[in-house]
Formats: C-alpha cells, sequence, structure tokens
C-alpha cells in the first residue's frame, strides 16, 4: 500500500510511518502540494492524507485535479488534516467534494486514530510473526558505542521489522531515530544484508523501517 502524504512536517510523517510501516505501507511525502500534484497520476498512491492546516487554499484544487486526470480516484481515500482554523464554511466544501474524511491534525485522541486507520488497509501477508522454533535474528553494530546488538525478530514485513535486544537495556540508552547501516538478517536460515532506521523503541524492544532489502526480505515471508 502506498500513502502520499502531503504536508509541511516531518513529524508527522515519521508518524505514520511507526503506525502504518508494519502494515506494509510506503510513506511518500511531498513538502510541496505542486510538486505532488506533478506526480500523483504517475504514482497511483492508495491513500493521499493532505495537511488543509499547512495549505488551506491547495487541497481543493489538489483534488479536484487529482480526480479528473485520475480516472480511478474516487476509490482512492482523500483524508484532510484540519487545524483549528479549518471552520465549518471549509467543512461543507469537504463534504461537496467527498473527501473521505476531516480528521484533526494532532492526532491525539484514540477515536481521531481509529478513523485514520480504519482507511489503512493492511495487505495480505504484509507483516509476519516468526514462531518460536523458526529462525529470525538480527545483528548490527550499536550506532555510538560500536557494539554489537543482537536481537530476535518478532514481527517483520518488507518494510519495516520489530525486535527484542537480547541485551534489554539496550533499549534504555538506543538513539531515536537512527540509521544503522549494513544490519544481517536471519531469515529461516537466509542471511539478508540491510540497512535500517531506527524509529521507535519500548521497554523491550526496537521498532525499524527498512532502507534497504525489500525485494529480498519480501520473497522469504
Amino acid at each position: 500500500m502506498k500513502i502520499l502524504l502531503v504536508a509541511d512536517r516531518e513529524d508527522l510523517k515519521r508518524f505514520l510511518e511507526q503506525e502504518f510501516s508494519l502494515r506494509g505501507a510506503e510513506i511518500v511525502h511531498y513538502w510541496h502540494p505542486i510538486k505532488a500534484m506533478d506526480n500523483v497520476g504517475e504514482m497511483a498512491p492508495d491513500v493521499i492524507i493532505f495537511s488543509a492546516q499547512d495549505f488551506p487554499r491547495h487541497w481543493k484544487p489538489f483534488l479536484l485535479y487529482f480526480r479528473a486526470y485520475s480516472p480511478p480516484a474516487e476509490k482512492v481515500p482523500f483524508i484532510l488534516l484540519c487545524g483549528e482554523n479549518f471552520n465549518d464554511d471549509e467543512l461543507k466544501k469537504a463534504e461537496h467534494l467527498k473527501v473521505s474524511a476531516v480528521i484533526p491534525e494532532k492526532l491525539d485522541t484514540p477515536s481521531d486514530l481509529q478513523k485514520l486507520r480504519s482507511y489503512i488497509t493492511p495487505e495480505r501477508n504484509s507483516s509476519y510473526h516468526p514462531a518460536k522454533d523458526e529462525t529470525a535474528d538480527i545483528l548490527f553494530t550499536h550506532p555510538e558505542n560500536l557494539v554489537l546488538v543482537q536481537g530476535r525478530i518478532e514481527e517483520i514485513s518488507s518494510a519495516a521489522l520489530t525486535f527484542s535486544p537480547s541485551a534489554p537495556e539496550v533499549c534504555e540508552d538506543f538513539p531515536v531515530p537512527a540509521i544503522v547501516q549494513e544490519c544481517s538478517l536471519n531469515i529461516f536460515g537466509t542471511l539478508i544484508d540491510a540497512d535500517i532506521e531506527i524509529t521507535r523503541k519500548d521497554t523491550a524492544s526496537l521498532h525499524a523501517r527498512l532502507l534497504s532489502g525489500h525485494d529480498e526480505i519480501a520473497s522469504h515471508i
């Protein structure tokens, strides 16, 4: 699944990656709507998320252009992220143009998040949870202290993975975000080299998106 994000916010892109990368979603981020408009037909996104807060004058012409020049566009969800300046008049225009959803850009309530998630449909077999008796390991050098980090992969897709380090204390001081190059993945006995970006950490797990190795990983899960 390909999500087109049109917004002037890097943190929003990272948030979407954390939420949806393990669902097999690819986030394509454009900082300016005109450039996105030039490429949207060729890109063929499955979902469009557009910040009306960042670009209040552009969302309407962008939507009309997309639907006029991309015949299947009516089926592509068009989601507006709005701020406090999105008034009732703008909401009526969104309803008239059949915008799929208008959601507060902060995305800080469970209901807003669930509404957004409802438009991001997981792809079939997009992620895999290795069984305990299956080999699914990761090995790389810590980007700061150069110590070897080993871990067990808990979930993996062609776009991202989640793993638990053998030494849980690794999670405490691991820098986020951080790019880790030349990781060694052992997927069911097949060794795959990949670059990753650690995007989030929990008490005992690290979450990362894949920067390379997508096709090879997809062929093994």
